[in-house]
């Protein structure tokens, strides 16, 4: 829901441009400078000793999108303004075509593959926040997750006096191998929607 709205900013700032660009990245700028880990456990516990929030998984899910979504804004930005001084933009605008129907046919289309690679290339951040939030105790505790299981192992190595390196090393490659399994997807996708547009 976050990274749409980002992609619906992003395409009015840098379409239409003027005060409206100005003023977008502006918060743009801001959401960027917050320091989202920080911001994250503030949040998670104000809202955990005030109980205004009965579920903790919605919580980190709406916080860590709209602590992302101002870099999609600022990248797809960048793309319409790009594209926005094209010959064929140019063209339409002067035969009378309407704003919504640049976006849709020209704009929208040739930002398609950046978009969805941007997405994919987003989902391993999130990943490794979410693990290192439940590393850290702060996210959803009772449902078994990367972070969770090496919490676990901490706890149970300051126990035992030792050390279940295996298990971590276990964790650590899965997190690596859909990091990298998400990259190649998202390149896949650009490579592929760059050879039609």
């Amino acid at each position: 829901m976050w990274r749409a709205i980002g992609v619906l900013l992003g395409l009015v700032a840098g379409f239409f441009g003027g005060f409206v660009d100005s003023a977008l990245i502006f918060l743009f700028d801001f959401l960027l400078l917050l320091p989202g880990l920080i911001l994250l456990i503030d949040l998670d516990t104000i809202f955990t000793i005030t109980h205004a929030v009965p579920n903790k998984a919605l919580l980190i899910t709406l916080l860590l999108g709209f602590l992302g979504f101002a870099g999609v804004s600022r990248i797809v930005r960048s793309q319409v303004l790009s594209l926005k001084t094209r010959t064929y933009v140019q063209a339409a605008q002067v035969m009378g075509a309407s704003n919504f129907y640049i976006v849709r046919s020209h704009i929208l289309k040739h930002t398609a593959g950046t978009i969805i690679a941007l997405v994919t290339y987003i989902v391993p951040g999130l990943v490794i926040a979410d693990a290192g939030l439940d590393f850290l105790g702060i996210g959803i505790i009772n449902t078994p997750t990367w972070g969770n299981m090496l919490n676990n192992l901490l706890n149970q190595a300051t126990a035992s006096n030792g050390y279940l390196w295996w298990i971590s090393l276990s964790v650590g490659l899965s997190i690596i191998a859909l990091s990298v399994g998400f990259y190649l997807f998202g390149t896949a996708i650009q490579e592929e929607f760059s050879r039609f547009s």
